[in-house]
Parts: structure tokens; C-alpha cells; sequence
């Protein structure tokens, strides 16, 4: 096996089966489409501990349902990298394969429940609004490196080929 002469060739990292790895940043980059279940998550387990008074401040507060829609799109990308190995189902080769577009329609959605937040400027508050639109410019940020990062358009249309039976 010949060993990589240029930093492209560095940043190539093959994973045992044989396709490129999902590395550390695309997590993170999940992380940040989802992160209204995130958030979710987090209060879930902080109201174990103060008795339930985090999960009753957000049953009082408005859900946002069309984010948290549109982030399950990021949710599904990551159970179909989990997958990504010769007995990974056909439906985690379909989502791989259309990933990019679902990220790009997870930034969407974000963009769009976040809209009425921001067109309230009789109420706007400069602190809050200014990180939720900050947090528009991140999902944008993640889907412009799906889209163009020679590494993550190689790393979509792989994946490992399927098991064969009796081996």
C-alpha cells in the first residue's frame, strides 16, 4: 500500500469497509441541524433531576414543530451513517444517497420556522435573535460543505457494497 504523498490524499480516510469514514466534523454538522432535539434531549434529562420543572417551562412555552420536523431529516442522515456497513438496509443506502438534499431541506425548514421569530420587530430583542440567526448562517454554513467539499461528495455516493449470503 503506497502512502499518501499530498494533503488531499491525508484527508482521505478509508474506513474497514473499504468506503470513505464519517468524520468527527460531519457529527458536529448534525449536531447543528438538530439541534432542537438536542435541546429537547437536554431538558428531558435535566427534569429528571429538578423534579419535572424543566420539562413543565417548555409545555408552557410553543413548541416549534416545524423545526423539530424538518431536523428529523438530520436524524434519519445519522441513523444511515450508523448504517453505513455491508448490512446496512436499503433504506440507509437511499437516505445516503439523497443526504445532501435532505440537509439542504433541514436548513430550509430552520430558516422558515425562525422567519416569524425575526418578523416580529415590535418585540425584538437583540441577544436572542441575533443567536438564532446566527444559528441559520451555521446550518448554512454545514450544507455549503456538504455541497462542496470534494471529500463529503465522494463520501455520499459511497457506501459498502452489500453482504453476500454464505461468506
Amino acid at each position: 500500500m503506497p502512502l499518501p504523498r499530498t494533503p488531499q490524499e491525508l484527508a482521505f480516510h478509508v474506513d474497514r469497509h473499504g468506503v470513505l469514514a464519517v468524520p468527527a466534523v460531519f457529527w458536529v454538522g448534525l449536531l447543528i441541524l438538530s439541534r432542537q432535539w438536542v435541546l429537547l434531549l437536554l431538558v428531558g434529562l435535566s427534569s429528571r433531576r429538578d423534579g419535572g420543572q424543566s420539562a413543565a417551562l417548555v409545555a408552557g412555552a410553543s413548541v416549534p414543530w416545524l423545526a423539530l420536523a424538518g431536523q428529523t431529516l438530520a436524524l434519519l442522515v445519522a441513523a444511515a451513517a450508523f448504517c453505513r456497513m455491508p448490512t446496512g438496509g436499503r433504506w440507509a443506502r437511499w437516505v445516503w444517497r439523497h443526504a445532501p438534499k435532505l440537509l439542504l431541506g433541514v436548513a430550509l425548514l430552520n430558516a422558515l420556522a425562525l422567519l416569524p421569530l425575526l418578523g416580529r420587530w415590535q418585540s425584538f430583542a437583540l441577544w436572542p435573535d441575533l443567536f438564532l440567526a446566527s444559528c441559520s448562517l451555521l446550518d448554512a454554513a454545514v450544507v455549503a460543505a456538504v455541497f462542496t467539499a470534494p471529500y463529503y461528495r465522494q463520501m455520499f455516493q459511497e457506501f459498502p457494497a452489500p453482504a453476500q449470503p454464505g461468506r
